[in-house]
């Protein structure tokens, strides 16, 4: 169940680009830089946990299976 609710956390703040748009339509390109390479780190940290997780268990199903089946 922990590691469900870790991975819908993870998605989350990947998904979120409000904090972008709406620094941007503020004005604060500062911020709306941060917020986008959080957010790009944050997938490519992902990425590369699960390229790592199929190499060392010789899985060929997604580590992120149960987030995406419901």
């Amino acid at each position: 169940m922990i590691k469900r609710d870790l991975a819908t956390d993870i998605r989350r703040i990947a998904a979120d680009e409000t904090m972008t748009e709406l620094a941007r339509a503020m004005g604060d390109e500062d911020t709306a830089v941060k917020e986008q390479i959080k957010t790009s780190v944050m997938q490519s940290a992902r990425e590369i946990f699960e390229f790592c997780y199929l190499n060392v268990t010789g899985s060929r199903r997604s580590v992120w299976h149960e987030q995406d089946a419901g």
